[in-house]
């Protein structure tokens, strides 16, 4: 698993209360059934709007590759906590109930 960024993106061109933060990782997976289950797990609910987080999540074969970006470098922080707990328990119930 690798975080592969955390920086200031512009959104409008310049204006630093327009930057956001972002979190990209990578997750790899033994094989692309148990990928898609984590994916489906984790976007099963929208992110609530007081999040004032975008996070999208992509399932490529054997890779899960997540990004999360917001304004607040806390709510950043917040809303990648969470997703590690989400993680965490999913692949929990894989373990304990998959074939």
């Amino acid at each position: 698993m690798s975080a592969v960024e955390s920086r200031g993106e512009s959104a409008s061109g310049g204006d630093p209360a327009e930057n956001f933060h972002s979190v990209s990782l990578v997750i790899p997976f033994a094989d692309a059934k148990h990928c898609t289950i984590v994916q489906r797990s984790l976007q099963a609910d929208p992110e609530p709007v007081r999040s004032h987080c975008v996070k999208s999540i992509e399932a490529d074969d054997t890779s899960l590759r997540v990004k999360i970006s917001a304004k607040d470098i806390k709510n950043l922080r917040n809303a990648t906590t969470n997703f590690f707990e989400l993680l965490d328990l999913v692949l929990k119930t894989i373990e304990e109930f998959a074939p």
